[in-house]
């Protein structure tokens, strides 16, 4: 493995020191634009000149921007354990040594050294090269969470953009498509069918015949005692053990309760959130956990891994994390690292959901009528077509447009190889009945779009689509529109006009 190929650094921080060797996971050498390091102060000259360097000391290092093909071997000094976030994937080697990947997923994430009680993180960017940058994944980000808040009725989601540029209305975006998704409801009725107890003695008056642990000062101060009543009629004050939900995974579930609450109440929410967060709110006043006070003890390791508890645990984690962002606008992308592949299909999804003039993306499986210069289309997304005879197997694009029993399909390819892509078109092209558009959507540049046109008419071909803002959206959309336009028009037998701009 080439010195080039690596980067060594120190990190020196306050609970301990930690060695960081970044490689490329597949070949050993992630090229240049693989992983930079930023060093506090710093800023305004750029990225800071720390590539490759052969073993450097940095008690400044801020953060690491690492693209998704390489992986980090960490290793602590002695009585330090590192510590990574949940969903990375690691190898370990006892406490102080671990090999950790980020293939295929970019966003927020982090590294990290405990030693007792004190821990410290270094910040860890992940980028993909096919989008450098932190502005695609928060595009991204911002733009499906704006579809769901606008699905909750809070209005369009051009509107609803600006609610992400700062913490608080990142927050509520988030705490809106929780409710909307029922992803909170769900977590809430796990907890509620079996939630967590602790054991507790408390002080309850029985018959002192049934006691099973009375003080003599109850015994002493007692009348009945001191008359001498029959045993049977006495009545003390006794610790009897019992199982109680004041825990500190129950009062954490309370204290997130409360925060939801808060968040949703300025300004009133619309009827829909409003009534799911009721439904929310039962649940908890069912077994009695609104009624807790605020969080004290942690929680333990066993309360973060039962069912339900470990997905409120992550929505905590994530609103606490828009909460405290030093960067408001980079509020709405700090959820957490992302499958890059899945997060770039499901916004593809959305953006030719838009293109055709539909206000959100359509589940899976399912579709819904639109129009595109004054024709009738249907979109589909996910359909399970079956092929012609000579495949014998069944095909699912991402999204199919159908007009009159023709087809032109959409698949999102994340990748780079726009051959692969192609010739992977030219099998939907020729299995699927009817399609006579088949187009691969890649976040490639706008000069690496192209369409090959078929015998018989129609075509396949690589569509550019970059999330990227700065007023970029319709640019984007009407290509799709002229892919659509382009690949029935020639089935017809006639030329495509200019497609109709839409919002």
């Amino acid at each position: 493995m080439s010195e080039r190929g690596l980067l060594r650094v120190r990190w020196r921080s306050g609970v301990g020191e930690m060695s960081i060797v970044a490689s490329d996971a597949a070949s050993g050498s992630p090229g240049v634009t693989a992983l930079t390091a930023t060093l506090e102060g710093e800023e305004s000259v750029g990225r800071s000149a720390l590539r490759w360097c052969p073993d450097a000391l940095r008690e400044g290092l801020a953060a690491l921007t690492v693209d998704d093909r390489a992986s980090l071997r960490l290793r602590a000094e002695e009585g330090c354990a590192i510590e990574v976030p949940e969903g990375v994937t690691v190898t370990r080697w006892g406490d102080d040594a671990a090999l950790v990947n980020f293939a295929g997923r970019i966003g927020e994430s982090w590294v990290g050294l405990r030693r007792g009680a004190r821990a410290e993180r270094l910040a860890v960017h992940v980028e993909s090269p096919l989008l450098p940058g932190r502005e695609a994944h928060r595009v991204m980000v911002d733009d499906l969470l704006a579809e769901s808040l606008a699905l909750a009725g809070e209005g369009p989601s051009e509107t609803a953009l600006t609610h992400a540029r700062d913490a608080g209305g990142a927050r509520r975006l988030l705490v809106a498509w929780l409710l909307r998704s029922s992803t909170l409801e769900r977590a809430m009725a796990l907890v509620a069918r079996a939630p967590l107890r602790g054991a507790a003695a408390v002080q309850r008056v029985v018959p002192w015949l049934l006691a099973r642990r009375v003080r003599m000062e109850e015994l002493a101060s007692n009348p009945a005692v001191a008359r001498g009543d029959d045993p049977s009629q006495v009545r003390v004050r006794a610790e009897e053990p019992a199982l109680l939900v004041d825990t500190p995974e129950n009062r954490a579930v309370a204290s997130l309760l409360r925060t939801v609450s808060s968040v949703m109440s300025d300004p009133d929410p619309p009827p829909a959130l409003a009534e799911a967060l009721s439904e929310v709110l039962s649940l908890a006043d069912r077994v009695g956990l609104r009624a807790l006070r605020p969080m004290g003890a942690a929680p333990t390791l066993a309360g973060s891994r039962s069912p339900g508890y470990r997905e409120l645990t992550a929505i905590a984690r994530w609103l606490d994390g828009l909460a405290v962002a030093d960067d408001p606008a980079d509020a709405a992308a700090r959820l957490a690292l992302d499958d890059s592949a899945l997060l770039y299909e499901r916004w593809c999804a959305r953006e030719v959901s838009r293109a055709l003039g539909l206000p959100s993306t359509i589940a899976p499986g399912q579709s819904r009528p639109c129009s595109l210069d004054g024709v009738a289309l249907r979109l589909w997304c996910q359909p399970a077509r079956a092929a012609v005879p000579s495949y014998g197997l069944a095909f699912r694009p991402d999204l199919m447009v159908e007009a009159e029993g023709a087809r032109v399909v959409f698949d999102a390819k994340f990748r780079a190889d726009a051959q692969g892509a192609i010739e992977k078109m030219h099998a939907y092209r020729d299995a699927i009945a009817g399609c006579v558009g088949a187009y691969a959507l890649m976040p490639c540049a706008p000069r690496e779009s192209v369409t090959l046109r078929a015998e018989g008419g129609g075509g396949v071909g690589v569509i550019a689509l970059r999330p990227e803002g700065g007023g970029a959206e319709e640019e984007r959309r009407a290509a799709l529109r002229g892919a659509i336009a382009a690949a029935l028009a020639s089935v017809r037998g006639r030329s495509p006009g200019p497609a109709a701009p839409r919002g």
